[in-house]
């Protein structure tokens, strides 16, 4: 007993030296996996795959089994960071946001782009809805507009994610002579605050 007790700590075992080295190579090799980031909302890039980048507006909540579609519920994601592009909805749309605790509000920032001469001539609407709460607007200005929504009393205690619903006038742009995108959009969506 007492050779076989110091045969271990001498390190003479070569069936446990082999387990140790084969369990070092294998943690090396999982170090060294690689994969390219993938913007949240929550905080800073995490590892994850696929490699290909996909880009949400501020506030919108995304489940991460959904994070690698190009569309959720009617909001197109970007593919590129900082894309001047993001992101289109279509005319319905289901977008939902994480509710911080008591917020009684909550801030939707949509864009409309200017240089669309359609919408020089025939101005674009939309309607957000939380519950039965609802904001609507007839003529949405060019550029950055933020239409604030009171949240329904039952919402105000509770966090999210929680759904709003988004319904804008529609157009295609391979249809205006702008490019070969044939989607059915509305406007894009830059950001949901709630306070």
């Amino acid at each position: 007993m007492a050779t076989r007790g110091r045969a271990l700590s001498c390190g003479r075992n070569v069936h446990g030296r082999a387990l140790r080295i084969g369990a070092l190579v294998a943690v090396c090799a999982l170090a060294s996996c690689r994969s390219a980031p993938v913007i949240g909302e929550d905080g800073p890039p995490r590892k994850a795959m696929p490699a290909v980048v996909h880009v949400i507006p501020p506030g919108v909540y995304v489940a991460s089994g959904d994070r690698q579609k190009p569309m959720i519920d009617g909001l197109y994601v970007a593919t590129v960071p900082n894309d001047p592009a993001c992101c289109w909805m279509a005319p319905q749309a289901r977008v939902q946001f994480k509710k911080k605790r008591n917020a009684t509000h909550i801030d939707v920032t949509v864009y409309v782009l200017p240089d669309i001469p359609l919408f020089k001539k025939k101005p674009r609407s939309i309607r957000i809805s939380v519950g039965s709460n609802f904001v609507s607007s007839c003529c949405l200005q060019l550029g950055a507009t933020t239409l604030s929504l009171r949240l329904p009393d039952r919402y105000r205690a509770a966090e999210g994610p929680f759904a709003l619903q988004i319904a804008t006038s529609s157009f295609v742009p391979a249809k205006e002579g702008l490019n070969g995108d044939t989607r059915v959009l509305g406007v894009l969506l830059r950001k949901v605050e709630n306070y």
